[in-house]
C-alpha cells in the first residue's frame, strides 16, 4: 500500500525516490529530476517548462489508485518523447476502455479495494464501475486514503532536530516526543470518469476526467524532522487534469493518426 504514486518506482535499479516529506514524491531518473524528467498520463504531457527545476510534488497528486501501470524508462528519450526527457520519462497510465463483443452485447464490472498498513495506521479504499457495448464503454470510480502520522524504524527518528542539532540520544527523543514523526500524516481522495465511443471500425474517440486532493500535507523537512519552523502547511494541493482523444487506425500509408486536446489545471498552495 503505497502512499504516493512515485513510490512505485522506490526498487527499481537507477531509480531515486526524493522526498521531503510523507505526501510528496520526486523520482530522479538517472540523477536527475523536475523538469528534467518527462512525465506523462496516457502518453500525454504532464509536466512543462513552468515546473521548477530541483525536487517537486506533483506527481504526489495523482491518486495511486487512479492508476493501472507506472512505465520508466531511463536514460534521455528526447526522440520518442520530447527534448526535455534528459533523465528519463515517467508514464502512468489509467484505466484503458475495453469493448465488448458479439452482437452488441453489455457486459458489466466493478472492482473495490480496501487496505490498510501499520507504520502509519493508514486506510485506503477504492471503487470502480465499467459498463461496456460494442461501440460505447463508461467508467466512473472513487478513491481516498488516510495516512497518520510515520512511525520509523523501531520508532528512532535520525532526522529529528532535537539529535541532529542538540544532540540527544534517540532514546531520549522517542521518550519525548513519541514514535511517530510529528505531522507526516495526511488525507488524499479522488475521482475519474471515461467515456469512450467507437462508431465504427478504426475509430475510437475517448474522454478521460481525473481529479485529485490532497489535505493536511506538511513539509517535514520544516518541521521537527528539519530547520524546527513552525509553519509549513501545503494547502490547498488539487489537480484537475482532462483530455479527449481521436485516435484512426491504416489512414493511407499512415498506421494511424491520433489527436489529443488536454487541460491541465494544478493548485499548489504553500
Amino acid at each position: 500500500p503505497i502512499a504516493t504514486l512515485g513510490e512505485a518506482l522506490a526498487a527499481e535499479p537507477g531509480v531515486l525516490v526524493q522526498q521531503s516529506t510523507y505526501g510528496q514524491v520526486s523520482p530522479f531518473l538517472r540523477g536527475l529530476t523536475g523538469y528534467q524528467v518527462l512525465n506523462l498520463v496516457d502518453g500525454i504531457r504532464f509536466n512543462n517548462s513552468t515546473f521548477r527545476s530541483g525536487p517537486n510534488q506533483y506527481l504526489a497528486f495523482l491518486e495511486p489508485n487512479q492508476a493501472r501501470r507506472v512505465e520508466a524508462l531511463l536514460g534521455p528519450t528526447g526522440v520518442q518523447y520530447g527534448s526535455d526527457s534528459l533523465g528519463g520519462t515517467i508514464n502512468v497510465i489509467t484505466s484503458q476502455p475495453e469493448f465488448s463483443s458479439g452482437g452488441g452485447a453489455r457486459t458489466m464490472h466493478g472492482d473495490f479495494f480496501a487496505g490498510g498498513a501499520s507504520a502509519d495506521l493508514s486506510t485506503v479504499g477504492s471503487g470502480r464501475v465499467s459498463a461496456a457495448g460494442e461501440k460505447v464503454f463508461c467508467l466512473i470510480g472513487a478513491s481516498g486514503r488516510k495516512h497518520n502520522d510515520l512511525r520509523s524504524g523501531g520508532g528512532y527518528d535520525s532526522r529529528n532536530v532535537f539529535h541532529r542539532f542538540f544532540a540527544m540520544p534517540l532514546a531520549d527523543v522517542r521518550d519525548l516526543l513519541g514514535s511517530r514523526q510529528q505531522d507526516t500524516g495526511f488525507r488524499q481522495y479522488g475521482f475519474e470518469t471515461r467515456l469512450a465511443l467507437r462508431p465504427r471500425d478504426g475509430h475510437l474517440l475517448s474522454f478521460n476526467y481525473e481529479r485529485g486532493v490532497q489535505d493536511q500535507v506538511r513539509g517535514y523537512k520544516d518541521l521537527l524532522g528539519g530547520l524546527g519552523r513552525l509553519q509549513s502547511d501545503f494547502d490547498p494541493q488539487v489537480l484537475n487534469w482532462f483530455y479527449a482523444r481521436y485516435e484512426k487506425q491504416s489512414l493511407g500509408f499512415l498506421d494511424s493518426l491520433t489527436g489529443t486536446f488536454s487541460l491541465n489545471s494544478q493548485v499548489d498552495g504553500s
